[in-house]
Parts: C-alpha cells; sequence; structure tokens
C-alpha cells in the first residue's frame, strides 16, 4: 500500500511539472499556456532556460526570440548588483577634485558610470591611481601599484591622527601604529595614571585600560576575602574564581 501511494505522488508530481514546462530542447523551454491569480490567460510561448545569466535572456539588448523576432530592450539586470563577470561593469567614477576638502572624511562620489571592456582587477587599478593622484596634491605619496585607494584613505588617517596626539604629548609612529591603536594606547596611559594615583602600579605597555580595572576588582577582593580568613592571591585568581572557591569552602 506505501509503495502504491508513493509511486502514486511520483506520477503526480510528474504530471504537475509537465503541465507548465513539456520540454527543454537546445536551452529553450517550451511553456503550455496558463492563467496568472488575476485571471489573464497567458499564451502558450518558448523562453530561454534559466541561468541566472541577464545576458542570455532573449528580452536583453542584442539579443533575439527566433519564435517571435521581436528584438531585447533590457540594458541591465533589474537587480542592483551588476554582474562581475560582464564587460559592462558598474563602478563608482573617482574624480580627485570632487573629494571633500578635509583628507579624514572624504569619499569617492556616487556616479552611474560604466567602464567599458575591463574587468574588476582594471576597475579597481584606475581607481587606485586616480586617488593616489588625488592625495598627491594634498601632500601625501602613495605608489597604486603596492597601495589601495582603501589603504591609501586609511595611512591617511593614521598620520593625521599621529599628528593630533603628537600636539596632545603622545609620540606614535603612523607606519606602525594605526589610528585606532593610537586611541586604544592613549586610553590605556591615562588609565594607568589614574590608577597610579589609587596606589595601583601598572605598565601601560603590557596592560589595557580594562586588564587595569579588573586586576583592581581581583585586588580589591582578594582583601575582602583576606578579612573572612581565605587568602587568594589575585595574581592567579580573578575575583569570579575567588567567590566561587569561597562558596565551596562555606564561607560568606
Amino acid at each position: 500500500m506505501l509503495k502504491e501511494k508513493i509511486i502514486s505522488l511520483f506520477l503526480f508530481t510528474s504530471i504537475a511539472l509537465l503541465s507548465f514546462c513539456t520540454f527543454s530542447k537546445g536551452g529553450n523551454v517550451h511553456v503550455n499556456g496558463y492563467f496568472r491569480s488575476n485571471g489573464t490567460y497567458v499564451q502558450p510561448h518558448y523562453r530561454t532556460a534559466p541561468d541566472h545569466n541577464f545576458y542570455n535572456n532573449w528580452s536583453t539588448r542584442g539579443n533575439v526570440n527566433p519564435y517571435t523576432g521581436r528584438a531585447g530592450t533590457k540594458e541591465y539586470p533589474s537587480n542592483s548588483y551588476p554582474n562581475l563577470g560582464n564587460p559592462s561593469y558598474h563602478s563608482n567614477s573617482v574624480t580627485p577634485n570632487s573629494y571633500s576638502s578635509n583628507p579624514i572624511n572624504s569619499s569617492p562620489p556616487k556616479s552611474n558610470n560604466y567602464y567599458s571592456g575591463e574587468n574588476f582587477m582594471e576597475i579597481q587599478k584606475k581607481k587606485d591611481i586616480e586617488r593616489a593622484k588625488y592625495w598627491k596634491l594634498k601632500g601625501y605619496n602613495f605608489d597604486p601599484n603596492y597601495t589601495t585607494s582603501f589603504m591609501m584613505d586609511q595611512k591617511v588617517k593614521d598620520i593625521e591622527r599621529a599628528k593630533y596626539w603628537k600636539l596632545q604629548g603622545y609620540e606614535f609612529d603612523a607606519n606602525y601604529t594605526t589610528s585606532f591603536m593610537m586611541d586604544q594606547k592613549v586610553k590605556d596611559i591615562q588609565r594607568a595614571k589614574y590608577w597610579n594615583a589609587k596606589g595601583y602600579n601598572f605598565d601601560a605597555n603590557y596592560m589595557t585600560d580594562f586588564m587595569m580595572d579588573q586586576k583592581v576588582k581581583d585586588i580589591q577582593r582578594a582583601a575582602y576575602w583576606k578579612t573572612k580568613g581565605l587568602d587568594f592571591n589575585p595574581n592567579y585568581m580573578t575575583d569570579f574564581m575567588m567567590d566561587m572557591e569561597a562558596k565551596n569552602r562555606g564561607v560568606h
């Protein structure tokens, strides 16, 4: 009985599929006539086999439907993402003179230009070259053969941030330290000074501000449990570990 049901289900599914597409030959698919949900009847017709390639469709400009003789009119895919394998790849153009006067917050403008006959790497290299020219006008020298436009922008941020912190009394080498690392290190140094004033000595070269705060908690917790008769070493145990150990020993 179960075997017969499976066979019946298979035949039903096959018939249902065939009612839509009766055959596929040479990459073209015949579609039977059908009614849309709004009641409109669609005549039987042929279409290209679905392959998720916009440029293989008869409706694309440059292609012709061999059954109707109708020429394609669509130039670009309906979605917002271009086909990177197609020569008409969409890209943002980069015009140095159109950047913001602020080198840190500047960014390429948006446009609808197309580079014809170029692949993604060629387009990116053009952006790198144009960006290098832009930064050269600002006093920064970059080699687009080794540095991308993104890397150039980031390096300028690092250099500008190093100059800012130098005015504040902090020395950083932008060749080895990013703007983010500089900001974090300043926080560490300032936090070490704060705890030094409280009687705690921390080295900002080896400890972050978060680590310092946690260590103070450990030291203070160890001092608390010492009053309860428990001796914990905050160099090896966190405040949480101390509390768990005290609980296991029945000390509250």
